[in-house]
């Protein structure tokens, strides 16, 4: 019985860290040629998706690796760099996270077939090669469903990453120009260069996509709509394009659509936290706060360290006047994240509810100085100064 128990417990001590390891050598092959072709900070995560505040991380030099405080989440990572400009720096930074993963299993593979050690060291070695192999096999062969992190942001596996590369590297120069405008949030440039290639069709559905969205962010509601319909209406739509079309509605104040929309694409990609938490901000639009929270945490549920979704769900508990669940929201996301100006502008709201219009003025005033805006912002303001 104790030797059953012996050996369940070293298997999973020999699983988490040959994970462990793994995981780090294949965000080391993205970090290495960042550090060689930039002069930026790199940073590795291990174990969380740039979620620092509850990891330790350990700096040398221009590289830091951040580790979470809980070894089960060994399992994942991501690199953060920036500063590349070039194709060729890119696809090899991309690459070289699969590429290190693929040669410490060859390498452990060759270890293994020298082995002159005990039947332990076998063990760690298999181990190691599935683990590497299946960090390969996994992150080479593209995958069109996304990652949130914990801040919001959508990241793809290395292959989906190379795919959209090379796709980008057979653009036109205009084209191409137009993706950077986008990515800085010039939309009126982008509709500038992509206006004639509009006409006769658009090469990409990244370029597709971008173009669509640059006419929502510049008001051009019926014209995203009608370009979206020109683009995906004859093709089968995944998650994306139902999200799409449901922020379209979302502009257009057509709610009841936009839940249907919203729904399809959960549907479809039931895990992405954020799409649970655009179908609870539409709820909220609709001032349907119940709903609101379930969506938001369906959300949370998904990604339990996604602030957004803690601060939107505890703008619902204000409006059900359930402000001990809105206050544990809330502090739990300042924890997470000090710099988001909306959780200050529902500690307001908080506060107000809770008539300490003293502590509701100073969250309100830094809430407006952070840039944060709401229609009622002056109002509220008011009413507690």
């Amino acid at each position: 019985m104790l030797t059953g128990i012996f050996i369940a417990i070293a298997a999973i001590a020999i699983v988490l860290m040959t994970r462990s390891i793994t995981v780090l050598f294949h965000e080391l092959g993205h970090a290495i040629p960042s550090l060689l072709f930039t002069k930026e900070e790199v940073i590795i995560c291990v174990g969380s998706y740039e979620n620092l505040t509850k990891s330790k991380g350990i700096k040398l030099g221009r590289l830091t690796t951040f580790f979470t405080f809980n070894i089960f989440n060994w399992n994942s990572g991501l690199c953060l760099h920036k500063g590349v400009t070039t194709f060729l720096q890119n696809f090899l930074i991309i690459l070289g996270g699969p590429l290190a993963s693929l040669l410490i299993g060859l390498g452990m593979i060759y270890v293994v077939n020298n082995w002159q050690g005990g039947q332990y060291g076998i063990a760690v070695a298999f181990f190691l090669i599935v683990s590497a192999l299946w960090d390969f096999i996994s992150n080479i062969i593209p995958h069109e469903k996304p990652l949130v992190t914990h801040n919001g942001n959508i990241v793809y596996n290395d292959g989906y990453q190379l795919k959209r590369l090379l796709q980008q590297n057979r653009l036109a120069g205009h084209q191409q120009e137009a993706l950077g405008e986008y990515r800085l949030g010039h939309y009126d440039k982008v509709l500038s260069l992509l206006k004639s290639d509009a006409v006769e069709g658009l090469p990409t559905t990244e370029i597709q996509r971008i173009y669509i969205e640059s006419l929502m962010h510049t008001r051009h509601l019926e014209d995203a709509e009608e370009t979206f319909y020109r683009y995906f209406g004859e093709t089968e739509l995944k998650s994306p394009d139902f999200s799409l079309i449901a922020e379209i509605k979302m502009e257009q104040q057509q709610y009841d659509n936009a839940l249907e929309a919203y729904d399809r694409a959960v549907y479809l990609d039931f895990t992405n936290p954020l799409l649970h938490d655009k179908k609870g901000l539409c709820h909220t639009n609709q001032a349907d706060y119940e709903e609101a929270v379930v969506a938001f945490s369906k959300g949370i549920l998904h990604n339990p360290d996604f602030y957004q979704s803690m601060v939107n769900r505890a703008y619902a508990f204000i409006k059900l006047e359930r402000l001990d669940l809105a206050k544990r929201d809330l502090n739990y996301a300042l924890a997470l994240n000090q710099s988001y100006p909306k959780t200050y502008f529902c500690l307001g709201l908080l506060y107000k509810e809770l008539g300490e219009n003293k502590e509701a003025l100073t969250h309100l005033l830094k809430a407006e100085d952070m840039g944060f805006e709401h229609h009622g912002m002056d109002y509220y303001i008011a009413e507690v100064s």
